[in-house]
């Protein structure tokens, strides 16, 4: 069992405890947060031309790449400052949808 020096020590001016100890465990259990989910489904298609009518072996491929095609959401991790004025808010967010279209000549 471990024991937090700062447990219930606030100074007269409002500082948070001074002798805490770096690298000392809390007793805050493992997992004990949980930030905000995760899910992205990516999609791609692909379509290859055979163009042997010019030369053998030429083709036209071509590809299109949808990344969080649904779009969702994904926050951030909140903030995990305590006297910070966003403290719990998660204030950025991965990138919404994208498209992507991909031409290829191969000879």
């Amino acid at each position: 069992l471990f024991r937090n020096p700062c447990a219930g020590v606030v100074s007269a001016t409002g500082a948070s405890c001074t002798n805490q100890l770096i690298g000392r465990q809390g007793t805050v259990a493992r997992g004990a947060f949980v930030g905000p989910g995760f899910s992205k489904f990516d999609f791609n298609l692909v379509k290859q031309i055979p163009l042997d009518h010019f030369r053998e072996g030429m083709r036209l491929t071509l590809r299109a790449d949808f990344f969080n095609l649904f779009n969702r959401v994904n926050f951030g991790q909140p903030v995990n400052t305590i006297n910070s004025a966003n403290f719990g808010q998660s204030t950025t967010a991965a990138a919404g949808r994208i498209v992507q279209f991909v031409g290829r000549f191969e000879f």
